[in-house]
């Protein structure tokens, strides 16, 4: 459903919140183990996304745009400012655990069953511009990374 800024109830504003999948942005090796960052898969994130948006519906979550990349998630939350963490800890919790569920299952990946970094990051959006400004960004974030992708594998060609 689409939410017009003037009309969001004023008890409830809307958040642009991100998170990044665990070890996404580097590489480590402790001991004898090497830890890759993990990638979603176009299935991956089309599933990631349906499980988000359920655990939404089912909790009442008012989502005004979701974008699932291969190593991060944006979304556009409306609710109250004591809400948000819940709600973000929910989203987090649910999608992980359907994610491993359903595409995790041997055991070089169960061993640890963790998706998402703990950190995320909420940002205030305060006004019509930002919000819509913050509705388009999301909207179109998959294809600036796609094209960023395409770029940096022509350069390393």
């Amino acid at each position: 459903m689409r939410y017009k800024f003037d009309e969001i109830d004023s008890s409830e504003n809307p958040y642009l919140i991100t998170w990044v999948i665990h070890n996404s942005r580097y590489e480590i090796k402790i001991g004898l183990v090497d830890l890759y960052p993990k990638f979603l898969s176009e299935i991956e994130q089309n599933s990631i996304k349906k499980y988000i948006n359920d655990k939404a519906e089912e909790n009442n979550i008012k989502i005004e745009e979701c974008s699932v990349l291969t190593d991060h998630v944006h979304l556009i939350i409306i609710c109250k400012k004591t809400e948000i963490e819940t709600i973000i800890k929910l989203l987090k919790g649910y999608s992980s655990y359907m994610f491993f569920k359903s595409y995790r299952t041997d055991e070089k990946y169960r061993t640890k069953n963790v998706l998402w970094a703990r950190k995320y990051n909420i940002s205030f959006i305060n006004d019509i511009i930002s919000y819509e400004n913050a509705i388009n960004y999301v909207k179109n974030n998959k294809n600036k990374h796609e094209k960023t992708e395409k770029f940096d594998m022509n350069r390393v060609l």
